[in-house]
């Protein structure tokens, strides 16, 4: 409609300008002062149906196939890495969470029938109005505050949030230890922890001393060194793009030596001193054993839980409502097919737009996913978790893709959507094989 307007009322001006112009020649009006006006009138309504029937830039283009533009650009190109997904073996993955440790109890707590947060008898507003909290009632904070009475007297940290944080890290440990130390002797681990931004800079170096005493009781004893680095949370994709690259640095940097990289994050939005920053405080944490794959290596597969899979280039310029969709589509079609797709698992709660993207997302890249019974929604029983929410997903999609033995899609929406496929290793080897026959 837009193309055919301005050439249409500047033939619609035209005409009746040149007719009448042609019929007035010998007796115009005295107003124009000069019949030199009539001519400057027929020039400008001349150029301007030229103008107007000018061709476009998309019309003087050479007749190729049509190129995305604007906001599928992003989307066309990251197809086209789409076939070269970056991957990592999740060798070991443990949470704590309100719904429980036990991974395989944490997701049938999140799956069709969640356990939902109820007001908390210890958090009251200022009305005497019980808040509404995803708070981990079991949860034993006196061995942080035995480990850490002295240091914590002397840094005066006096946060409560902080010391349920670090608890909630120490029992997500204690879910790995076992697989910790089944790593070969003299491997040297590096740990990448990710915690709340609000830390002050005595409360991070506390419990930095306090992650490395907890690391050396658990390791074997003739463990190689450990390196800690507390970073900031800045999202999964940039995490683990991350991960990847330091994963093969250290690879080819060891001298023929193990490397490891433990991935941590814990978060306690649960903090009476403080006026709570989301609708439904939860507190969580996660602890991931991860390693790049190592060409021709097929034997390290047998012990993981699942390879993650994500697209090598992240989606850009992608308009915010499409966003989950874009990096959704673009995940999938990095892995297996879409009809293998056993379950997915989401950060978002019950309602709200990003549960609505998420939900539009599954229908129409999914369709034959049962989403009442195979959509794992994390803050539904788990509330908002902070800067440990994308690991907990992580963790329970590693562990939902090895129990289904299909793979899973891990769909996080918010300020930083992102997805990966999450697949068993035997799927993820016969994916790998059908791809390059």
């Amino acid at each position: 409609m837009r193309k055919i307007l301005w050439p249409g009322l500047a033939l619609l001006l035209l005409v009746p300008a040149v007719l009448w112009s042609i019929a007035q020649w010998p007796s115009m009006s005295p107003w124009l002062g000069d019949r030199w006006w009539s001519v400057v009138v027929l020039v400008l309504l001349g150029g301007m149906a030229l103008w107007a029937f000018r061709p476009s830039r998309r019309d003087a283009q050479p007749n190729h196939p049509p190129q995305a533009t604007d906001g599928s650009q992003g989307t066309a190109v990251a197809h086209a890495h789409a076939r070269a997904p970056q991957t990592l073996l999740v060798r070991g993955a443990s949470v704590a969470t309100r719904c429980g440790n036990v991974p395989e109890a944490v997701l049938q707590a999140i799956g069709p029938q969640p356990s939902m947060p109820e007001p908390d008898p210890q958090w009251p507003d200022d009305q005497g109005l019980l808040r509404l909290s995803a708070r981990c009632a079991t949860l034993d904070v006196s061995r942080v505050t035995r480990a850490l009475g002295e240091a914590a007297a002397s840094a005066a940290v006096e946060r409560p949030a902080l010391w349920r944080a670090l608890a909630l890290q120490a029992d997500a440990l204690d879910g790995l230890q076992a697989t910790l130390q089944q790593l070969p002797s003299h491997t040297r681990l590096n740990v990448q922890w990710t915690v709340p931004d609000h830390w002050s800079a005595d409360e991070r170096s506390l419990a930095q001393s306090w992650l490395k005493d907890e690391l050396m009781a658990r390791l074997w004893p003739d463990a190689g060194p450990v390196e800690i680095r507390l970073l900031a949370a800045v999202g999964l994709a940039g995490m683990l793009h991350r991960l990847h690259a330091e994963s093969l640095g250290n690879d080819e940097s060891s001298g023929g030596g193990t490397s490891a990289t433990l991935v941590l994050a814990c978060d306690s939005l649960i903090d009476p001193q403080h006026a709570p920053t989301a609708a439904v405080p939860g507190e969580a944490a996660a602890a991931l054993l991860v390693q790049a794959p190592r060409a021709g290596d097929t034997s390290a597969h047998d012990e993981v839980l699942a390879q993650l899979s994500w697209p090598a280039s992240p989606t850009s310029d992608v308009p915010p409502e499409r966003a989950v969709h874009d990096i959704a589509a673009h995940a999938l079609k990095a892995g297996p097919p879409t009809s293998a797709v056993g379950r997915v698992v989401s950060n978002v709660a019950l309602a709200g737009p990003d549960a609505q993207q998420v939900l539009d997302t599954i229908v129409e890249l999914l369709p034959e996913l049962d989403v009442g019974e195979r959509l794992c929604r994390i803050g539904v029983a788990c509330g908002d978790l902070g800067c440990a929410g994308p690991l907990v997903a992580l963790a329970l999609g590693s562990h939902a893709s090895r129990h289904d033995r299909a793979p899973v899609l891990l769909l996080l929406a918010g300020p930083q959507p992102w997805a990966a496929v999450l697949s068993p290793t035997q799927v993820a080897s016969s994916a790998a094989e059908a791809s390059s026959s």
